[in-house]
């Protein structure tokens, strides 16, 4: 598990550290498929204090859609 813009130029030090294990695995010549995702919504709390605090996310998106499937609703067999 990577993360997305995971770059070593980056001048943030997370996306720096996972680019860096990114480059070591490719050298390794082991097989790899690297998963880049965003973010998880349940790592908003830990950085997201009015939510915490309100139960409430507030988020600068503008009109930024976002998914409203919930996933433990679909059939099993659709589930990834």
């Amino acid at each position: 598990m990577s993360q997305l813009a995971a770059d070593e130029t980056s001048p943030v030090r997370f996306l720096r550290y996972h680019a860096q294990v990114e480059r070591r695995i490719r050298e390794l010549g082991i097989e790899y498929t690297f998963l880049r995702p965003n973010l998880f919504f349940q790592s908003f709390p830990a950085f997201c204090s009015p939510m915490a605090e309100t139960g409430r996310l507030f988020a600068p998106i503008g009109e930024a859609r976002i998914s409203a499937v919930d996933v433990a609703t679909w059939p099993r067999s659709r589930r990834l």
